[in-house]
């Protein structure tokens, strides 16, 4: 009897440490249901890298400047035809608009402190889009401390197509040129 209450509980045990996901994998299980409900082509969806981490302070966990990043892209998409980072115009168009909406990221002292309390999951993923043509995205997830839910989710820096990531790096830049 002794040696089957023993067994029983080492079982218990072993069961509630097997449940227990990391924060990785927790992180990864995320993403992949949320690729499954909004990819056009789920199948093609294959992660390279993903990197789970606390938020912190920076610009990158941010939600109101995050918000307001997403503005800027999108109205740079609907003003201007193309982007390249190596571009001086372009860049100079992106510094314009972003002057134009700098007050939505709130005071420049407080942008690496307004910061979100949860997770940051940076993933790398091939996936094909709906002319069937395979890309390599790489995107930035902000979600809850439980890793139940999305929060926001933006497209980190490349330099061939205007994204949220590209912004926010500029912002520090615009915000030093206009206090000067």
């Amino acid at each position: 009897m002794k040696k089957t209450g023993i067994v029983l509980m080492l079982t218990f045990i072993m069961v509630s440490f097997s449940s227990c996901l990391s924060e990785q994998s927790k992180g990864e299980k995320l993403i992949k249901e949320h690729m499954y409900s909004t990819a056009y082509d789920y199948d093609s969806y294959e992660p390279i890298k993903t990197e789970v981490r606390k938020c912190n302070k920076s610009i990158w966990c941010n939600l109101q400047a995050i918000s307001t990043a997403k503005e800027i892209v999108k109205e740079y998409k609907e003003t201007y035809s193309s982007f390249n980072a190596y571009e001086r115009n372009d860049i100079y168009n992106v510094h314009k608009l972003i002057k134009k909406h700098l007050s939505g990221f709130g005071e420049y002292e407080t942008l690496e402190q307004n910061t979100y309390d949860g997770y940051s999951i940076q993933q790398k993923f091939r996936i094909k889009s709906r002319s069937g043509i395979a890309f390599i995205m790489n995107m930035k997830f902000i979600v809850d401390n439980d890793f139940k839910r999305i929060i926001t989710s933006y497209e980190t820096y490349e330099i061939d197509r205007i994204s949220e990531g590209f912004v926010l790096g500029e912002v520090s830049t615009v915000f030093r040129a206009t206090n000067n």
